[in-house]
């Protein structure tokens, strides 16, 4: 992969604004994170990146490439449900056996 750039991104669902000019250039060996409480639209992001959205306004680049609304440039794969709702992220990864279903 090489350098992905995200300009000007904007989503609404229904006349509410989820994605409101967001840019930003992930260049090739970097390592970004996309943080923010649930509901933020950090998902909508991925899925507009990886083509499985269609932004309403704003592009989508790889290497300089125009990929907005493409399929199969990028891949996108969801985090699964949390298989213990109420119990924070970091006790579910802890060694206690009863968050990991054994």
């Amino acid at each position: 992969m090489g350098n992905l750039t995200v300009k000007q991104i904007h989503k609404s669902f229904g006349g509410q604004p989820v994605l409101e000019n967001i840019s930003f250039t992930a260049r090739e060996g970097e390592f970004v994170s996309i943080l923010g409480p649930s509901g933020s639209g950090k998902s909508t992001l991925f899925k507009v990146i990886g083509g499985l959205l269609a932004p309403d306004r704003g592009s989508v680049y790889l290497d300089g490439e125009n990929i907005t609304g493409k399929r199969g440039y990028i891949s996108y794969t969801p985090s699964p449900r949390r298989s213990c709702p109420g119990v924070p992220f970091w006790t579910m990864c802890s060694s206690d056996r009863k968050y990991r279903g054994r």
